[in-house]
């Protein structure tokens, strides 16, 4: 892997991912999508682009940066409604 990019690199998933690229690759450049930027500077992204997955500009981003590994880990909870459940 030499180039990565990641959907939902802000959100929990997305975040323990990039720890363990970082740990075991870390000459790998990544590109982070997600809605909302990261939480801190320190983020081990090499780029950073706030755009839903849905978006028509997604296919114009990931053909400008050429990753050869895409990681799709963007998704929204429902939250559970029946506490008791």
């Amino acid at each position: 892997m030499k180039r990565v990019a990641i959907t939902g690199s802000s959100g929990y998933l997305g975040r323990k991912f990039l720890e363990h690229l970082r740990w075991r690759h870390g000459t790998v450049e990544i590109l982070g999508i997600d809605i909302r930027p990261p939480e801190s500077a320190s983020a081990s992204l090499d780029r950073f682009v706030a755009l839903d997955i849905l978006s028509p500009k997604l296919a114009g981003t990931l053909r400008d940066f050429q990753p050869d590994t895409i990681v799709h880990a963007a998704f929204v909870l429902a939250p559970i409604r029946d506490q008791e459940r």
